[in-house]
C-alpha cells in the first residue's frame, strides 16, 4: 500500500477567468470535489477557490492515485492549499497546489 503524505502539484485544464488568480496567496484554502461523471475521467477531482470560483482540476494522474487510495483507505482525507501563483497577466496566470494526504 502506497503511504501519502504531502505533494505539489500543478492546475491543469484551468479556467479562462484569469481574475480568480489575481486575489490568490499562498496558503489559501482550495475546495476540492470529486466528478466522478466527469466524461472525460471518472476519477477527474475538480479545484475551487475559497470564494468557490473553478480553477481547474488535479492532473489525472494524480486523481487517479488518490482514487485508488481513498479505495484502498491509504488516503482517509486530504487538504489543498494555494503553494504559490505563477505567471503574469499578459502571459496568463496559474498556481501550483500544495496538498497534503491524511
Amino acid at each position: 500500500m502506497k503511504k501519502f503524505k504531502q505533494t505539489i502539484s500543478k492546475v491543469v485544464a484551468l479556467t479562462p477567468e484569469q481574475d480568480v488568480f489575481m486575489t490568490m496567496h499562498p496558503g489559501d484554502e482550495i475546495i476540492w470535489e470529486k466528478e466522478p461523471t466527469n466524461k472525460f475521467d471518472n476519477n477527474a477531482i475538480a479545484v475551487f477557490s475559497a470564494k468557490k470560483e473553478k480553477i481547474g482540476y488535479l492532473p489525472r494522474p494524480l486523481a487517479k492515485e488518490i482514487a485508488i487510495g481513498f479505495e484502498n483507505d491509504s488516503i482517509k482525507d486530504i487538504s489543498i492549499c494555494v503553494n504559490d501563483v505563477l505567471g503574469n497577466e499578459e502571459q496568463g496566470l496559474s498556481c501550483n497546489l500544495k496538498i497534503d494526504f491524511s
